[in-house]
């Protein structure tokens, strides 16, 4: 074997490694759902409302681990179930039956069938399935932010760190409720790589053309596997994000290479992969642009209710506490003072509850959480980036850069157009001793300032703040998308991206055994942030009274606290167990960073992997205290039950005369009895639904029967009046049925169930 054979294999194997830790480590955060015999399906929120919740006591169903994350059972299981009977019965699933009067179903998207990883939906029985598709799900997406950190020169430590922090990142973990989302999310570092790359190859080719066919290809395919993952909005914003930075990198190519026309062509090259992935992906795209033209939601909010949805200014505290204002999957307390956990069963008005949730913004809509290390390392990039400390270095170990990296010398001579220069790390070939020659050597700050500019426009768009204007009354079809806050996604992107140039600026200067005085001060803002919450934390342990008063005072003062917690201690008390937790993590900073310190003050020569390898440590350890049990484990047992009434309306089913059923509810109580969807996975045919596409033929049509007041829920709500059962209207849609928990007394209607439920026939 040549010794040209032996150093690629060598180097293949060097990049593989990370890529396996990227692989493996999502399956050590789900491996219940994927080898533990559980399931990741919340089945446990079925019993939360009839006719399962009578038999939730039989079925050993107390208190749901996550009544947040119903969706993914009341939605996605009944895509999948129906996606599975179609294929397997040789059927194209074209069009549903069992919601509203029909719907067009293929052309939805949000089922994810076409796909290429939904293939374990239907190779794999689907309480595992959910659990091993998340699981590669989130590997792909560690995977594909590792081969952006790497295409824009990153070290292999900074880019395994990048994958990391995405893959575990707060908007992921809160949205594997969503399937369709962390699949279409999944390829955007990948896209904005490949872009980064063309243009890059274009810089140093200068004014010569190149063909980039191979780099097109790649970028359609990806941008295919965005659009059958479903989710029109995520679609959405990747389009704007690549626009964006395509435009970004047209104009530094430009001023780069001097002339127009190379920049332009390379722009021209990956419009037509984007319209090559556009036509790939058209099976799905095509009928989804139809469909949403026809969607309830166009027009159906003002701009004032969007902005209304955004994230509030104090969510800006869960960044570095993201349950400060409570978490959906706690459901008791840990009481400092008696060292012991205890249940939340009541607030403070008396009312019964089991999770402690105060917040404005649902849990979901707000994950954001990033880790303190990931912040930690964005900063020091954002201060690179701004220029006030950005000087070339000699360095030992330079060693090799990535394969796809850029050059250094083309990049050393044009610093004087954009490209600043930093200090680039040494070489993860460098031994731990770091003795390799020496060398002056930059990289490419043009990135750098891209996501530092992403990452203030993403939060400005999930604030809430003017500039969402923009995209509400320019872009066509975005008055649908009423979640700004879900601009968190691309703010996650370009974080992540600013904490792997964070790592290598900290591993150059450790190198070059430097330390400006700038990583003096952050270091102290860190530790007297440690500092500071220590104690606190250890402050309330020895004087527990101030600090209880303090949470009597924040429950006086807040309606949504008092509906949370039962008195003063319970909120201190949970607060205090987050304050721990930020504690933690501030620390693992401050050890990262102090190591760094050490160093270069007694010139030291350590190994990259001590303190690297640690930073890893404690940002998996962090990102798992705050939400590594966010996600059910549930028995799959409760799955199989089904509730005598289903079975029962079951046993009316008629292929020959079809009949459609509803619900009636009393106004005011919450009872989602029957909830909608539910009644799809046993076949039964409902005038109610929930999906986020509806359209507005039929909107109309129920609202002309009873005003619809869960459409902002993308429902179509339950009777609520009775004279609606004897409307012509109700009739023409074949409504026999009617599920309730109340006695009805209507003319024509007659009672032909009575149990958990009761069920009138509508004769």
């Amino acid at each position: 074997m040549s010794n040209h054979t032996r150093a690629l294999r060598h180097r293949l194997i060097q990049e593989l490694l990370p890529a396996l830790v990227l692989f493996l480590l999502p399956l050590l955060w789900f491996w219940p759902v994927v080898l533990g015999g559980k399931t990741l399906l919340p089945a446990d929120n079925l019993y939360t409302f009839q006719p399962w919740k009578a038999f939730a006591g039989q079925m050993g169903a107390t208190v749901p681990h996550n009544e947040l994350l119903s969706d993914l059972i009341l939605e996605n299981y009944a895509w999948k179930t129906f996606l599975r009977e179609s294929f397997r019965s040789g059927q194209i699933p074209l069009w549903t039956p069992y919601v509203f009067t029909g719907m067009p179903f293929l052309a939805g998207g949000q089922h994810s069938g076409l796909y290429p990883l939904s293939i374990v939906y239907y190779v794999l029985p689907l309480p595992v399935a959910y659990g091993v598709f998340t699981w590669l799900q989130l590997a792909l997406a560690g995977m594909s932010m590792y081969g952006l950190a790497r295409i824009l020169g990153r070290s292999r430590w900074a880019a395994l760190f990048a994958g990391v922090a995405y893959q575990f990142s707060g908007f992921f973990i809160v949205s594997v409720v969503f399937p369709m989302i962390i699949a279409a999310a999944t390829w955007l570092p990948l896209l904005m790589g490949i872009i980064h790359l063309v243009f890059r190859k274009q810089r140093e080719k200068g004014a010569t053309g190149f063909n980039p066919t191979p780099y097109v290809v790649a970028f359609a395919v990806l941008l295919a596997l965005t659009i059958l993952a479903g989710h029109v909005e995520i679609l959405y914003n990747t389009l704007l994000v690549l626009l964006m930075l395509g435009v970004w990198e047209l104009v530094a190519t430009w001023r780069a290479v001097g002339k127009l026309w190379p920049a332009l062509r390379t722009g021209i090259w990956l419009a037509v992969g984007a319209l090559l992935g556009l036509g790939m992906g058209g099976v799905q795209f095509l009928p989804l642009y139809e469909l949403v033209q026809r969607n309830f939601r166009e027009g159906s909010a003002t701009l004032a209710q969007v902005l209304g949805w955004a994230w509030p200014t104090r969510h800006v505290l869960t960044f570095f506490l993201p349950d400060v204002f409570g978490n959906p999957s706690h459901h008791r307390i840990f009481d400092p003072w008696a060292w012991r956990f205890v249940p939340i069963t009541h607030n403070a008005l008396g009312e019964p509850i089991t999770t402690p949730f105060w917040g404005i913004k649902n849990y979901v809509e707000g994950g954001n959480y990033l880790g303190v290390l990931t912040w930690v390392f964005a900063i020091i990039a954002a201060i690179a980036a701004m220029g006030l400390q950005v000087k070339r270095l000699k360095v030992k170990g330079w060693g090799r850069p990535s394969p796809l990296s850029p050059n250094p010398s083309p990049l050393s001579q044009s610093v004087g157009r954009g490209e600043r220069g930093v200090p680039r790390p040494p070489s993860d070939t460098a031994n731990s001793r770091g003795v390799r020659g020496e060398g002056t050597l930059t990289f490419n700050l043009q990135p750098l300032t891209f996501n530092l500019f992403l990452s203030l426009l993403s939060l400005s768009f999930a604030f809430g703040l003017p500039t969402y204007a923009v995209l509400y009354y320019l872009l066509p079809g975005y008055k649908q998308l009423h979640s700004p806050f879900r601009w968190v996604w691309p703010f996650t992107v370009a974080m992540v991206v600013m904490a792997a140039y964070g790592v290598d600026v900290l591993r150059a200067y450790v190198a070059a055994r430097r330390w400006p005085r700038w990583l003096d001060g952050l270091l102290a803002l860190v530790g007297l942030a440690f500092v500071g919450v220590a104690a606190v934390v250890v402050g309330t342990l020895l004087a527990p009274a101030p600090f209880i008063a303090l949470g009597d005072k924040v429950l006086a003062a807040s309606d949504l606290a008092q509906r949370a917690f039962p008195d003063g201690r319970a909120f201190w008390a949970y607060e205090w167990g987050n304050l721990v937790k930020l504690a933690v993590a501030l620390l693992g900073a401050m050890v990262v960073l102090g190591i760094g310190y050490r160093a270069v003050r007694r010139q030291d020569s350590i190994p990259d992997t001590r303190y690297l390898i640690l930073a890893l440590v404690f940002l998996v350890a962090d990102l798992w205290l705050v939400q590594g049990r966010f996600n059910p484990a549930v028995d799959p047992r409760l799955l199989s039950f089904t509730p005598p009434a289903v079975e029962f309306l079951q046993t009316r089913v008629d292929p020959t005369n079809p009949w459609r059923f509803t619900s009636f509810e009393v106004a005011g109580k919450t009872t989602k009895t029957m909830n909608a969807n539910s009644g799809w996975w046993y076949g039964l045919q409902d005038v109610r639904g929930y999906d986020s596409i509806i359209l507005r033929q039929y909107v109309e049509y129920m609202e002309a029967i009873e005003p619809q007041g869960q459409l902002l829920y993308n429902r179509i709500s339950p009777f609520f009046d009775l004279a609606s059962l004897t409307d012509p209207r109700t009739h023409l849609l074949g409504v026999r049925y009617v599920v309730t928990e109340v006695p009805l007394n209507v003319d024509g209607y007659r009672l032909v169930y009575d149990g958990e439920v009761k069920i009138y026939e509508n004769t």
